[in-house]
């Protein structure tokens, strides 16, 4: 620690003094109690203020962390968000998809019953016209020569 103007000049008078005067009675050689009390309290505030400061170094470090890991958690929850906007998204496609399906089988199959009646309507018809057109003839079949 590097003396300050105060102590030197505490030295310089306490050296003029002692060049000065013979009477070594007169010397103060121990200091003020009152300095000493004060440069006690006045180191003390200094510790008490370095104690403070590195608290609030500790604590900033502290909520910058907190701070970094709540924009971590966000970024993952609108990724989340994202996410599942997609899923669903797929999903009401394949509910469409699936119904819209549904409905094609639907008008197939009342298309495949459809024709498979228009069918059976020709060949009865069919076969109501072969009734009509049948011929009733004796036809003798021997021969006699």
């Amino acid at each position: 620690m590097h003396p300050n103007d105060e102590d030197v000049k505490d030295f310089k008078r306490y050296v003029n003094v002692l060049l000065n005067k013979n009477n070594l009675d007169d010397i103060n050689v121990c200091p003020n109690i009152d300095n000493l009390v004060e440069k006690q309290t006045k180191t003390q505030q200094i510790c008490d203020n370095l104690e403070y400061q590195d608290k609030v170094k500790s604590e900033k470090i502290r909520l910058e962390r907190n701070k970094q890991y709540l924009l971590k958690l966000k970024n993952q929850q609108e990724q989340i968000d994202e996410l599942n906007k997609v899923i669903q998204d797929i999903e009401n496609k394949r509910e469409s998809r699936d119904t819209n399906a549904d409905k094609i089988r639907i008008l197939q199959y009342q298309k495949q019953k459809g024709d498979a009646s228009t069918i059976r309507d020709l060949a009865n018809q069919r076969l109501e016209s072969q009734d009509n057109n049948k011929l009733f003839l004796d036809v003798n079949l021997n021969y006699d020569e």
